[in-house]
């Protein structure tokens, strides 16, 4: 449960920090909403897609890729 509890908390505050660099980005690129949207989004779905897969290449080669 911690390590599930850590976890969460590591994807909020990395998606969060995306979040409070929304008004520095906007003032930068004269970004309407809808582009600050798809910016918190795309980043979103990428931090999952490399979850997912540090996930699966956990579990298919474990430790065996740090420890030999």
């Amino acid at each position: 449960m911690v390590a599930v509890s850590l976890g969460y908390f590591v994807v909020w505050l990395d998606v969060s920090r995306v979040n409070l660099g929304l008004p520095a980005t906007q003032a930068s690129y004269h970004a309407d909403v809808a582009a600050l949207q798809w910016i918190t989004i795309a980043y979103t779905q990428f931090f999952s897609m490399l979850l997912l897969s540090a996930g699966i290449l956990g579990d298919r080669y474990g430790d065996r890729c740090f420890l030999s």
